[in-house]
């Protein structure tokens, strides 16, 4: 005969094991420990520098553009070469920083996205390294148009170190655990199976 009452001993009796088994694994590995991976150290070195970057070029670039409007305000001798060249450069300048100052507002994102394993920061991180090496150009065509022969050794060689900086970077993002960190591929585990 079915007695529902020797069943729920049963039940109890077998969650009670089960339980008891659970505990002495949680003792072993926490339960909240269990599916966190550890972040990459180059991904917190790359945060550090993306930041205090970041930090530099929002306000090199918020005074710069000051600059700019300043002397936009102020108008311009188009009689003389400089006032000529000065008054498509100036503006174009004033664009080129305001684009400075919206890559440091991004590499800020970026920063966030790297450190909370956002999926979007990888493929954002790409664009920005694009927008980066296309302000420094727009910067140093900028300097090569001048009618007066400036200094451009210092701008050439940031852009230089800027795109070997940019490389290594990302190099270092198409590993594939770095990749995994990100949430942008699958796990290896995944995969195989």
């Amino acid at each position: 005969m079915f007695n529902s009452h020797s069943l729920l001993k049963e039940s109890n009796s077998q969650s009670e094991q089960s339980s008891a088994t659970t505990i002495e694994v949680g003792v072993a590995v926490p339960a909240t420990s269990q599916n966190k991976p550890r972040r990459p150290l180059g991904i917190s070195i790359i945060c550090v520098l993306m930041f205090l970057d970041s930090v530099f070029n929002f306000f090199q670039g918020s005074a710069a553009a000051a600059d700019d409007i300043s002397l936009i305000a102020g108008g311009f001798n188009t009689q003389t070469a400089i006032g000529a060249w000065a008054s498509w450069a100036i503006p174009a300048d004033a664009v080129v920083n305001s684009l400075t100052i919206g890559l440091s507002i991004l590499g800020f994102l970026i920063v966030y996205g790297f450190l909370y394993r956002k999926k979007w920061s990888y493929k954002t991180f790409f664009t920005y390294v694009i927008l980066a090496i296309l302000s420094s150009v727009s910067t140093l065509l900028l300097m090569l148009t001048a009618p007066v022969v400036s200094d451009i050794s210092t701008l050439a060689l940031s852009l230089i170190f800027l795109v070997i900086y940019f490389i290594i970077v990302g190099s270092y993002l198409q590993r594939t655990y770095v990749k995994e960190w990100l949430n942008v591929t699958l796990p290896i585990q995944s995969q195989v199976q």
